[in-house]
């Protein structure tokens, strides 16, 4: 039994207790969506719309690798501002995030113009069943919905600086209810998902009232320009290029490589791929994140405070949790996994078990480097550990895409992810080791 008075006061067991609770229900409610969105997806949709859904979905967050979102290291920094006491960086460290967030949004439209214009989505394999018209509608909501998600990550910062997790977790498990909901309901009435994205692209704008509304009740500060700043904002985006690499090589493995299913194969091929994803990946991956989200803030906090003695004490604690815990999921992933996954989607799909087997070693491989390298990423110290993992799947795709044009088997991508992973895990642990400085 670990014993967390050990390690923590009880002011910051009580907050820890509360920000796991409500990341716990936060993941209860994405099990929940995600258990009832795939198979009713399938069901009221049908496998190909389904697949054209998921493949829709990637596009733009392939686009989004070249997109520097500042928000998670703003917010970072304004934690150790925070808890140093330095209230009026906090205030500036918000609008220079605030400015650059426009300003990118702006950037990322023009590039979403030009792709639009510039490529004819109408000749992918996974679009055949759709006229060009429905598709050109579909890409240009499916951005519409993309700008609008990123617009609320500044107001986030404002919410959760402090540690209020549970107030970004409740809106999150809301809105991740009701659009699931309202995407199934509108397949009821009609076939045509265009519907769908329009529904999405409303509810995603009600969101952002929403995060406006709680920044405004809980920061303790306002909006000015009077605070621009270029030295402020050239250090959030020096500290915010690890965060950019991180996300560009979480959406290189997943969205990018998705995107390259989808020109190879079919629309039935996408939806499993991501279907099993879904599964064995990223469910497992939320529930983790409960953890590392709230251990993320406590290593910031520790930073800001200049406690690294207490720091260290608590990476290892989470190690052994962690380690636990994926135990557990490699043991339910490969010996009950199939059984559930055919039941969940109601023996839509054939499983293939080398397949399942890659995707969860690679999973357990790749997590447990990234919770021996998370106190790096939360004193944003940690741009050499994202660019490994970024060069690692540059190289996937690079090398899927060459495989693909002659050899027709969709394990290769998966097997190079594994191979990849496994050998930047290795680097990254043992730079963590060499470093050990920064947490001692």
């Amino acid at each position: 039994m670990i014993k967390l008075n050990k390690y923590l006061t009880k002011k910051e067991i009580y907050r820890v207790k509360t920000n796991i609770f409500s990341k716990s229900n936060f993941f209860i409610s994405r099990v929940l969506i995600q258990i009832f969105f795939i198979p009713s997806m399938i069901y009221v949709w049908g496998i190909e719309n389904f697949g054209i859904w998921s493949f829709l979905y990637s596009i733009p967050h392939s686009i989004n690798l070249f997109n520097l979102n500042i928000t998670e290291a703003a917010k970072t920094e304004m934690t150790i501002n925070h808890y140093a006491k330095y209230k009026n960086n906090v205030t500036k460290i918000f609008n220079n995030a605030l400015v650059y967030t426009i300003l990118n949004l702006i950037i990322l439209i023009i590039i979403m113009m030009l792709v639009y214009f510039n490529f004819d989505f109408s000749k992918l394999t996974v679009f055949s069943t759709l006229n060009k018209t429905e598709i050109n509608n579909l890409i240009i909501l499916s951005f519409i919905i993309i700008l609008l998600n990123l617009s609320n990550g500044i107001f986030q910062c404002g919410i959760t600086y402090k540690g209020k997790l549970n107030i970004h977790s409740n809106i999150e498990m809301v809105f991740g209810f009701l659009t699931s909901l309202t995407v199934i309901f509108v397949g009821f009435f009609t076939k045509y998902l265009e519907f769908a994205f329009i529904s999405l692209c409303i509810i995603s704008f009600f969101k952002i009232i929403i995060n406006f509304y709680y920044y405004k009740k809980i920061s303790d500060f306002h909006i000015s320009l009077t605070y621009f700043n270029i030295k402020i904002l050239k250090r959030i985006i020096f500290k915010s290029l690890s965060y950019y690499v991180e996300n560009s090589s979480w959406m290189l493995k997943h969205n990018v490589s998705l995107f390259l299913i989808g020109i190879f194969f079919n629309a039935h091929i996408v939806g499993y791929i991501a279907a099993i994803k879904t599964f064995y990946y990223f469910l497992p991956n939320n529930f983790l994140n409960i953890f590392f989200s709230v251990f993320q803030f406590e290593y910031s906090n520790l930073f800001g405070k200049d406690n690294l003695k207490k720091l260290k004490k608590i990476l290892f604690l989470k190690l052994k949790i962690i380690s636990f815990l994926l135990i557990g999921y490699v043991f339910i992933s490969l010996f009950l996994g199939n059984t559930i996954f055919q039941f969940w989607t109601n023996n839509s799909y054939l499983n293939d078990q080398f397949l399942i087997i890659l995707i969860v070693v690679e999973f357990t491989i790749f997590h447990m480097s990234y919770t021996y390298t998370l106190p790096a990423k939360s004193s944003n110290n940690f741009l050499i550990y994202s660019s490994i993992d970024f060069l690692a799947n540059i190289f996937v795709i690079i090398l899927a895409f060459i495989s693909f044009n002659f050899l027709y088997d969709i394990k290769i991508v998966f097997i190079l992810f594994l191979i990849f992973n496994f050998l930047a895990s290795i680097i990254k642990s043992y730079l963590m080791y060499k470093n050990f400085y920064l947490i001692k």
